[in-house]
C-alpha cells in the first residue's frame, strides 16, 4: 500500500510545509483557506524526487518520443474524468503513473506556487 503524504503552501507566509501527517494538526491545513494542500502522487522523477500535485515537470523530449513542443513544462494534477494523476501543459496531457514509460523522462523543476514563471512558453 502506498503511503499518503501531503505538503502545504502557506499563501500568507509564502512558505512550503513538507511532511504533513493526516493525524497531526490536519485542521490547520485542510480547513484553512490560507493553505493549499498537495498530495504525493506515489511516484518519483528520474532523479528520485517525489512528485506532488502542483509540481512542474520538465521533459525535453516529452518522454523520449522525439516529439518537440514549444513548451516542455507540465503541471501535475488530479483528473477526475480519467481517475488518474496527469501532467497537463501546452502540448497536451499525459497520464503520470508507473505503467506509463513516458514518466521516466520527467524531472521536477519547481511548483506552481514558488515558480509560476516556469509555466511560460519556452521556460526551462
Amino acid at each position: 500500500m502506498r503511503e499518503l503524504k501531503f505538503r502545504a503552501w502557506n499563501k500568507h507566509l509564502k512558505v512550503m510545509k513538507a511532511n504533513i501527517h493526516l493525524l497531526d494538526n490536519c485542521n490547520e491545513y485542510f480547513n484553512n483557506d490560507n493553505q493549499d494542500v498537495m498530495q504525493f502522487v506515489g511516484l518519483k522523477d528520474k532523479n528520485g524526487k517525489e512528485i506532488y500535485v502542483g509540481d512542474i515537470l520538465h521533459s525535453p523530449t516529452w518522454g523520449g518520443s522525439g516529439r518537440k513542443s514549444p513548451h516542455d513544462n507540465h503541471v501535475v494534477e488530479w483528473h477526475s474524468g480519467n481517475a488518474a494523476w496527469v501532467a497537463t501543459g501546452y502540448n497536451g496531457t499525459v497520464e503520470v503513473s508507473p505503467s506509463v514509460t513516458v514518466r521516466r523522462d520527467f524531472v521536477v523543476i519547481g511548483n506552481v506556487w514558488e515558480n509560476p514563471e516556469l509555466l511560460q512558453p519556452n521556460a526551462a
